[in-house]
């Protein structure tokens, strides 16, 4: 079975697999250079395409810009080629979300969530399968993917991936977001990206990861509300994962 997770941009099932060489749409050899070497990295692409199953628990924050806490959330994520499911307790509430084919539903205590549109599952469901999917939803065919240059991020001497998405012209991209993302010059890890949305800009940093079973895997996170000089404003969000089970 190949690519079993969605990321925020694109449903990325079988779609490199149907190629000879996955990296063809990027178009500059440094760039592809260096996504070669992320996926080595990350337990190669190969490997990648392996996986049958995958499950792992997550829980996240989300706070405003005083520091209140919005949200505090313990999920159970299942992933298979055929089915996107996470489910979790919510005052005493038990939520599901999954996605099957096409169909995107969200049940509370086993009904139909009350007042929710399809396009706010959809999304919610992309924005959750998005970290553990990096870097291979990088090989989306209709972005564009470029290479940015060098910096220095949290320290550390990185390359920089543009990539950019166009709703415009490609069904399955959800905004017109640029992205940066920043891969350790050393060991080719993502240590965070920038992302520009419409109305806002968030700065993510990847702060520990583990290993399991040859694969790279977010541990630890935080996304911060920046300004347009890359200025941390306030924590948006914190980020933690764990209990992986994978199956190939």
């Amino acid at each position: 079975m190949k690519y079993l997770y969605i990321s925020i941009i694109t449903i990325l099932i079988s779609s490199c697999t149907a190629l000879k060489d996955p990296y063809a749409s990027i178009e500059e050899d440094e760039a592809k250079k260096i996504l070669t070497k992320a996926m080595a990295a990350y337990g190669g692409l190969d490997s990648w395409q392996q996986i049958s199953y995958i499950s792992f628990d997550k829980w996240y924050a989300l706070y405003d810009a005083e520091g209140g806490e919005e949200v505090n959330l313990h999920q159970q994520h299942h992933y298979t080629p055929e089915k996107i499911y996470m489910s979790w307790q919510e005052g005493g509430d038990k939520i599901e979300q999954s996605r099957v084919g096409q169909s995107y539903r969200k049940l509370k205590n086993g009904e139909a969530y009350p007042d929710t549109k399809q396009s706010s599952i959809e999304n919610s469901i992309l924005a959750s399968t998005f970290v553990v999917n990096s870097p291979f939803n990088l090989l989306d065919q209709g972005a564009r993917i470029s290479y940015d240059g060098e910096t220095t991020f949290n320290g550390k001497q990185v390359h920089v991936i543009k990539a950019e998405y166009f709703p415009e012209t490609q069904q399955h991209h959800t905004t017109q977001d640029i992205w940066w993302h920043y891969f350790d010059q050393d060991s080719y890890i993502s240590q965070g990206y920038k992302v520009k949305h419409l109305d806002h800009i968030s700065l993510v940093e990847n702060e520990s990861f583990v290993t399991h079973q040859g694969f790279t895997l977010p541990a630890k996170r935080s996304s911060y509300r920046v300004d347009e000089a890359g200025n941390k404003l306030y924590l948006r969000a914190a980020y933690e994962y764990s209990n992986y089970k994978i199956s190939q």
